[in-house]
């Protein structure tokens, strides 16, 4: 019998957590069951844990050890079958930990050296630091960002997360991220370059693309640690001292409404950034990245009227890469949505909202060619589609154009196949609903709102937990919870907040929705039985069904007449807006806004006892 598929804490390899006493989990093969196990770990080289033999069936077991920051551990595990024979050890896995103390993190928050408005858009700011090294036995790039950012070392693209650092209410929480960049130096002249756009910080956020919802100015903060073979350490962090324009090819980028690029524009770093600050403190996500995915290519539709439209065969969230020959000048414009009408012709009209001066989101790519090839991808925006119209006077093929998913890297756990072929689709496109609005947080739709609305996430965890290994995303987003928690014990019903209008937040509390905070937890619990989970939710899980009670049988002047017995009215919760039943079909109760101003106490006393209990 022998260990498989380690991880820790639900994650491979990570690099830069910040838990103490991380888990590390196995799975077994080539045997019947599993009655003992043995962890060796080694730092360095140099055996720092060596759990003897544990005679357990249990498949994970903590770390036991304090951590320091930056250490990085290997470990392995031998396994005992069922007739206590033991088997090979496991090939080695790697966790590293991040940085853990406040005194770890010596760079500066910068920004663009410009005065922000906070009605302008701007293009995407560009830092530069160029550095010396000598032989690098080992470099680590800490970084994060409000904004989302893209890092270059020499050339090479750091990493693989799209739109780093995630979507987080930035004014609690920001998550740092860890790369492994020793491939990329060399030794001598070396240079790191920094792209960084609006993201979710100070670009669109919800339905009406509502923009600052985190602040105005944007901010970068890096710190690169270069270990040479003699064991010197050299950092690079982020300072007054750092290259900045904002002059680069990207003149506009939006997550939401797209892309204006100018190639033949190039950043010329001829100013200083600017040294800012943040209020908090970086912390690990201890979470999976976004990430590209499947690949689609496409079929050339021409409409009724003329038009030209990529139909790429299957509704993604993702973007377009694309590489043809072009003359200078020659323009490109890409849209992106979801349908054909019924004339057959490419529409928006089912993502967009039009109004308030505004029409949002668009969805769309302006691209500038230079002389020759032109090769681009998407950074720093991704659409919902399956149809991109092309309106250009560039000759192109539709071999040109590739299409990626983008989600985040949720590691699929569940095959389904049966002699129905309804219920085989129905399964597909349930998995391509998760991974359409899974980026970084579970979303509604990848198209017009993208709001972690609660009562989305809390209703699809279970399903999502078969489907995927959710674990760590679920922590994550628990977490995110938390940090929007109110003072009186009311989740949001979105989280993050970013995007909500005033009104909206009366809804805070509304049944279904707020509940996430703790049914998240525990159905995370029961799935896994991560005992964790529970133990760091459990006051907020607490707070909120503390909340419940308060309202139970408390007075409201819009409360439902309910005809229930007088003496079970204290355990009615029939206070406070709540959305109710939200998809009943039309025919049996048309919803109108006046449904979401008022109580309903069916809902809410139900999900109330189930949260209780």
């Amino acid at each position: 019998m022998q260990a498989v598929s380690l991880r820790t804490e639900y994650l491979k390899n990570p690099i830069g957590l910040d838990m103490d006493k991380p888990r590390l989990f196995w799975n077994a093969e080539n045997g019947v069951r599993q009655s003992a196990y043995r962890i060796a770990a080694l730092t360095d080289g140099k055996t720092v844990w060596d759990s003897g033999k544990v005679v357990s069936d249990c498949m994970h077991a903590e770390y036991p050890l304090p951590l320091a920051s930056r250490q990085r551990v290997e470990w392995s595990v031998t396994l005992w079958d069922e007739q206590d024979r033991p088997g090979e050890a496991s090939e080695k896995a790697v966790f590293e930990m991040g940085l853990l103390t406040p005194a770890d993190f010596r760079g500066k928050w910068i920004t663009g050296n410009y005065r922000v408005n906070k009605n302008r858009r701007y293009p995407v700011d560009c830092f530069r630091k160029r550095f010396a090294a000598a032989d690098a036995a080992r470099a680590r790039l800490y970084i994060c960002a409000c904004g989302v950012y893209e890092a270059v070392i020499n050339g090479e693209r750091v990493g693989r997360f799209v739109l780093a650092p995630g979507h987080t209410d930035y004014t609690k929480r920001v998550q740092l991220q860890v790369y492994d960049v020793t491939p990329l130096l060399r030794t001598g002249e070396n240079e790191l370059t920094v792209w960084l756009a609006d993201g979710w910080y100070r670009g669109s956020c919800g339905a009406w693309g509502r923009r600052n919802q985190y602040g105005r100015e944007t901010k970068l903060w890096a710190q690169l640690e270069v270990t040479a073979g003699n064991g010197t350490v050299t950092a690079v962090e982020t300072d007054g001292d750092w290259d900045w324009s904002n002059d680069g090819a990207i003149r506009f980028a939006d997550n939401k409404d797209g892309e204006i690029v100018d190639v033949r524009m190039t950043p010329s770093y001829s100013g200083k950034a600017k040294v800012t600050s943040h209020a908090v403190t970086p912390t690990a996500s201890n979470m999976v990245p976004i990430t590209e995915h499947e690949t689609f290519k496409p079929a050339l539709i021409r409409t009724p009227k003329g038009a030209a439209v990529l139909d790429f065969g299957q509704n993604i969230a993702g973007y377009v890469t694309f590489r043809l020959n072009a003359a200078a000048g020659q323009s490109i414009r890409l849209r992106f949505g979801e349908l054909l009408d019924r004339d057959g012709e490419f529409t928006q009209k089912n993502i967009q909202l039009t109004g308030k001066k505004k029409t949002t989101p668009l969805q769309q790519v302006e691209y500038i060619c230079r002389d020759g090839e032109n090769s681009y991808t998407t950074r720093f925006a991704v659409f919902g589609f399956q149809y991109v119209q092309i309106e250009t006077d560039v000759p192109f093929s539709p071999a040109d154009f590739t299409a990626i998913a983008v989600y985040s890297d949720l590691e699929e756990t569940a095959e389904f196949d049966c002699s129905d072929e309804l219920i085989n689709r129905l399964v597909a496109c349930t998995r391509w609903s998760a991974k359409n609005n899974h980026a970084d947080v579970p979303t509604d739709c990848p198209t017009r709102e993208r709001h972690g609305w609660t009562g989305d996430a809390q209703i699809f965890c279970n399903t999502a937990s078969y489907l995927f290994a959710y674990a760590p995303f679920a922590r994550k987003y628990a977490a995110d919870m938390i940090d929007g928690q109110r003072r009186d014990g009311r989740f949001r019903q979105i989280t993050p907040k970013g995007g909500i209008d005033f009104y909206m937040n009366a809804m805070d509390g509304s049944a279904g929705w707020s509940d996430a905070g703790i049914l998240i937890p525990y159905r995370i619990w029961k799935r896994y039985g991560d005992r964790r989970i529970i133990e760091s939710c459990y006051p907020q899980m607490y707070a909120f069904a503390r909340f419940l009670c308060r309202r139970m049988g408390k007075w409201y002047p819009m409360a439902k007449s309910t005809g229930i017995d007088r003496k079970l009215k204290p355990y009615l919760l029939n206070a406070g807006q709540s959305y109710g039943e939200w998809a009943e079909p039309d025919e049996v109760h048309h919803m109108t806004w006046k449904d979401c101003a008022v109580p309903h106490p069916e809902v809410a006393t139900a999900y109330a006892s189930c949260d209780t209990d």
